[in-house]
């Protein structure tokens, strides 16, 4: 399929779903969450990173992350026409959409971005019929304050944990966490 049909699929996609537009709580009821082209979810993503060295202090897992974004689904979060969130979804499985990136810029926590965001991307796992949506964040043991408050928002959001691994080395622990999506 070439890559103008995919993104028209995408786009309608995003109307059945009522994507369209998502208001974010806290902020200017101009602001939306949408379904964006792939190629656009690259810059989106280096800049939010940028903005959030906290989380995201890896050049090369920041680079393979930037270029990932773009071989996938995003949701883009906006603060008018200023791109202030990303999540992008993979589809490994049929039965699961997995969260491959989320991020937000520091400016705008806790206004509701990142919970816009995680609405948007259940209700397109919905519409792909996946029973649930998975993510892979630090585990609450290696005690870093910034994935503390990572691992506390996917709790909020119906996250539980199901195993960790050391996927990045012994001092790395990885907690992989999964949600029940209603279909």
């Amino acid at each position: 399929m070439k890559k103008s049909k995919i993104i028209d699929a995408m786009m309608e996609t995003a109307r059945d779903l009522g994507l369209s537009p998502i208001k974010i709580k806290g902020i200017d009821s101009l602001n939306l969450i949408k379904l964006i082209p792939p190629h656009t979810a690259e810059p989106i993503c280096r800049a939010i990173t940028s903005s959030l060295p906290e989380w995201f202090g890896q050049s090369e897992a920041n680079e393979r992350y930037a270029k990932g974004v773009s071989e996938r689904i995003s949701f883009a979060a906006f603060d008018h026409e200023e791109p202030v969130g990303l999540l992008t979804l993979e589809f490994q499985y049929p039965e699961n959409g997995n969260i491959y990136w989320l991020g937000v810029k520091k400016s705008h926590h806790h206004q509701g971005v990142g919970a816009g965001l995680m609405e948007a991307a259940q209700k397109y796992c919905i519409q792909k019929q996946c029973q649930f949506i998975t993510v892979e964040t630090l585990s609450e043991k290696n005690l870093d304050a910034a994935y503390l408050k990572t691992y506390e928002f996917y709790k909020k959001h119906g996250f539980q944990p199901l195993f960790e691994m050391p996927t990045y080395g012994p001092e790395c622990l990885m907690v992989y966490m999964l949600k029940k999506l209603s279909l």
